[in-house]
């Protein structure tokens, strides 16, 4: 098979020149618009921007439809309120908000404690003060940062708005960039600029937002939250099982165990004592003095002192007439 000149100067275009996923369309006569990659992916912008770089350079050919697609912005970002935002790529509003969220999803910096801070978190906050930390056209080389280790994406960092203000923290007197290190580069080694818009945050001012602050902040409430349950639980002093119980006030037991029911706290441990007294199906005898008379001797109620004790309570129901049924407050 013999290959012409053109047909061998497209193949090494398409070999050396496409990615993986131009070549793929081309050889298999997908048209773009049928884009193998997930529309909104990075995949997706790429093989559109490519597509129309390679064909203002006379090196694609396309239809008609394709065309219309390589006319557009698809495949271009701009900024958009402190944001980088697809063009010419309709999203529903809540899929905006969650790009929106996707700015700064996962991005964070930490001190050299080892202390995390949310990006998303501090830089709403600094917006939120503007006129406290908003600083105008701030000397860059002030700001310590060594350029020279930069990382970065190149193509984010020259999509990157410097116009938009950097953040950057103060503390013990040194100044470095906590977000915006992509355009703190692209103003430096590209647009040469010695001035940018920054956000002048002192440290100690965002200390709230550390994800550790965070966390011991939310065991102190805890520890608040209970200790103040305990401190109620002591003064008006009841709760028992979760449920507020008024102390040393015998009653009617609706519940398991004898005919009537007192809590009662230990002294000791501090816990409140459920003690349930008297035989269900038997009348107190107080309305009867012999009855009365003869059931302290046999218990012995001149001696019982240990309010845990159901015997303390039940020498002691008479006086309780409303909860007894005596007509009168009766004592042996």
């Amino acid at each position: 098979m013999k290959l012409t000149r053109t047909q061998l100067q497209n193949l090494l275009i398409e070999q050396v020149l496409f990615s993986e996923g131009l070549r793929y369309h081309v050889e298999n006569s997908i048209p773009l618009y049928d884009c193998i990659y997930r529309p909104g992916s990075k995949g997706f912008f790429s093989l559109i921007s490519e597509s129309r770089t390679m064909y203002n350079n006379g090196y694609l050919r396309v239809d008609e439809d394709e065309l219309d697609v390589l006319n557009s912005d698809l495949g271009e970002f701009a900024i958009y309120e402190g944001r980088e935002v697809a063009l010419d790529f309709p999203i529903s509003e809540e899929a905006d908000r969650e790009l929106m969220n996707e700015n700064f999803a996962g991005s964070y910096f930490s001190d050299d404690m080892g202390r995390k801070f949310s990006v998303e978190d501090v830089v709403a906050y600094a917006q939120q003060n503007h006129d406290r930390y908003f600083c105008p056209k701030f000397p860059v080389s002030k700001i310590v940062h060594d350029l020279s280790y930069w990382q970065g994406d190149e193509q984010r960092m020259m999509r990157a708005d410097t116009s938009y203000p950097l953040l950057v923290l103060i503390e013990d007197g040194v100044l470095s960039v906590a977000d915006g290190l992509n355009r703190l580069y692209k103003a430096v080694n590209v647009e040469g600029k010695r001035c940018l818009d920054v956000y002048l945050v002192p440290k100690e001012h965002i200390m709230h937002f550390a994800e550790q602050s965070r966390l011991d902040e939310k065991k102190k409430r805890k520890r608040r939250k209970k200790r103040k349950k305990k401190s109620k639980a002591k003064k008006s002093g009841s709760y028992y099982r979760g449920r507020k119980v008024k102390l040393n006030k015998p009653k009617r037991n609706s519940g398991s165990g004898g005919k009537f029911v007192v809590y009662v706290r230990n002294q000791k441990t501090g816990n409140i004592k459920r003690i349930t007294f008297g035989a269900r199906g038997m009348t107190t005898g107080l309305r009867n003095p012999k009855r009365s008379k003869s059931f302290a001797a046999r218990h012995r109620c001149a001696q019982k002192k240990d309010k845990l004790a159901p015997g303390y309570w039940a020498c002691r129901i008479g006086r309780y007439p409303a909860v007894s049924g005596a007509p009168y407050r009766t004592w042996w």
